[in-house]
């Protein structure tokens, strides 16, 4: 088990600095090390849209309690039938808390790509917005369920999210480069 250290203050800007020996750990516990160091931090922007810590939390969650209760708790993938945006975010925080492998499908990819990848991963089930169910099913066909996401964030659909341009960057919740140290 890697060793844990400290969570140090926030930066000016908001950027939260960790140890290198953290990149090594899950994409879920660095973002619940943060939530809990600033919860009412900026940790998406989209448009004129942004999304706090703590409202991503929440949002994850939904879709976390969602695939649990269709799924159970065994490990298996799930597919993301979703363009970009919040909703998508959250869906991927969501199915690492629900200890999910997620398979992200663009809706703009050519259907024999999409069907290529649900041929090899084999999800249980995809998740979607309520707007794409139906191109979903057409995609998915009988591969898997298709079932809409909890979606709180319609607004941030098709559009990039980024992290805050406030000085914060990709340090916020994960870092690959260990000259960024300094």
């Amino acid at each position: 088990m890697p060793r844990l250290y400290p969570l140090p203050p926030a930066r000016p800007g908001g950027a939260v600095p960790f140890h290198a020996d953290e990149v090594k750990g899950s994409l879920g516990g660095r973002f619940a090390r943060v939530l809990e160091a600033v919860p009412d931090r900026i940790a998406l922007r989209w448009g004129k849209g942004a999304l706090r810590y703590a409202e991503l939390d929440r949002a994850s969650a939904a879709v976390a309690a969602t695939l649990l209760d269709r799924l159970g708790p065994e490990p298996e993938p799930v597919a993301l039938y979703m363009r970009q945006g919040a909703d998508a975010v959250a869906a991927v925080l969501g199915s690492v808390r629900a200890g999910k492998t997620y398979v992200p499908l663009d809706p703009g990819f050519p259907a024999k790509r999409t069907a290529r990848i649900l041929q090899q991963a084999l999800p249980s089930l995809v998740l979607t917005h309520a707007d794409l169910e139906e191109t979903a099913r057409d995609a998915v066909g009988a591969v898997s369920p298709v079932i809409v996401a909890p979606g709180a964030f319609e607004a941030s659909r098709g559009e990039p999210v980024s992290l805050p341009s406030d000085g914060a960057g990709p340090d916020t919740l994960g870092r690959t480069d260990e000259s960024n140290l300094r």
